[in-house]
C-alpha cells in the first residue's frame, strides 16, 4: 500500500480525570446546606464541580428558609 492509502488510527478520547461520580455529591449537597445554618464560607475552589453543588445546597437551604419565613 501506498502511504497515502494508509489509515491513521483515531486519537484517543480524552477522559475527563473528575466526572460525575468522583466526589461524594449528596454529601457535598448536605454540606451546603448545613453551612447555611451555622454561616460558614464555601471551602471549594471556584468553578469547580463541587464548589457549584455545595452552592446548589446552600441555595437550596436559603430558599426553604425565605418559604418558612412567610
Amino acid at each position: 500500500l501506498a502511504v497515502s492509502d494508509r489509515r491513521r488510527p483515531r486519537p484517543k478520547k480524552k477522559r475527563w480525570i473528575r466526572d460525575a461520580w468522583s466526589a461524594p455529591m449528596p454529601q457535598i449537597f448536605q454540606q451546603g446546606n448545613d453551612s447555611f445554618w451555622k454561616n460558614n464560607p464555601c471551602p471549594f475552589e471556584r468553578n469547580t464541580m463541587e464548589y457549584r453543588e455545595w452552592h446548589r445546597g446552600f441555595n437550596h437551604a436559603y430558599f426553604v428558609n425565605m418559604n418558612s419565613a412567610r
